[in-house]
């Protein structure tokens, strides 16, 4: 039976929903597996609540990083280290707000594939409405007759990672599909994956963006890995809770954006 690691980076503002996002991994149905945190709080006071609970392993990521974004890639860098270190088959990378299933396991694996990922959804505003839409993105078609006209308004774009959101259609199907940025909060990754030398961070190109909050510390993560070779799936049919309302504050920011 493979060895699996189940690992989440975390921080005290997802206090809210760490409580059910443990026990929901504890009951998940699969005989060899283990629980880690990697806790990147600016304090320790979440991590110490963390280490008194019992079935779980948690580290404290003492990151010199100042930005939540900069720390959260420096959690998901450990956990890839740290399942490299200690010879696990498979690492199963979620985010602590998504809820699975106990069966999660058994249907990745079910695959037989190096990265795939369930499904989650979450909103997005769209002409001042905000709509519920899944956290998944394929490869957008880009004719070679139009080629030419989008390197000219992006130069420095790779055209092959120009990517499109999943559509509600899609998502419905219950398909296994490839896409090139997947759940990424629930997404099982194999050890020859995990080996190639990807990491999380910031691509160039999006580092101009940071501010404006519209990126994502997965895209260099998924690239990296799309680049190496590795195709990337979402199984449709395994459908994840997100529980994403506890993190906003008044005004509806985001903590991961505060100063």
């Amino acid at each position: 039976m493979d060895k699996i690691l189940i690992a989440a980076p975390v921080y005290g503002g997802m206090e809210y929903c760490i409580d059910e996002f443990i026990m929901r991994l504890k009951n998940i149905d699969y005989l060899n597996y283990k629980i880690v945190l990697f806790d990147n709080s600016k304090t320790k006071k979440f991590f110490k609540k963390l280490r008194s609970i019992r079935g779980i392993r948690v580290f404290y990521d003492d990151t010199d990083e100042e930005s939540n974004m900069f720390r959260l890639i420096s959690s998901r860098n450990k956990i890839i280290d740290y399942a490299i270190s200690k010879n696990y088959d498979y690492l199963l990378m979620m985010d602590c707000d998504v809820m699975v299933e106990d069966d999660i396991l058994n249907r990745l694996l079910s695959h037989e594939k190096d990265v795939v990922s369930g499904l989650y959804f979450n909103y997005f505003a769209r002409n001042g409405v905000n709509k519920l839409e899944p956290i998944c993105w394929k490869k957008f078609e880009i004719k070679e007759e139009e080629k030419e006209a989008y390197r000219k308004v992006y130069p420095d774009a790779d055209l092959d990672w120009i990517s499109r959101q999943l559509l509600m259609v899609e998502a419905d199907s219950g398909n296994l599909l490839e896409v090139l940025i997947p759940s990424a909060g629930c997404c099982l990754l194999s050890r020859e994956a995990l080996i190639c030398d990807a990491k999380y961070g910031i691509l160039p190109i999006h580092k101009k963006f940071i501010e404006t909050k519209s990126v994502t510390d997965d895209i260099q993560f998924f690239k990296q890995l799309g680049d190496n070779g590795f195709k990337i799936y979402c199984d449709t049919s395994l459908r994840c809770g997100h529980n994403v309302g506890g993190k906003y504050i008044s005004g509806g920011l985001h903590p991961f954006f505060e100063k």
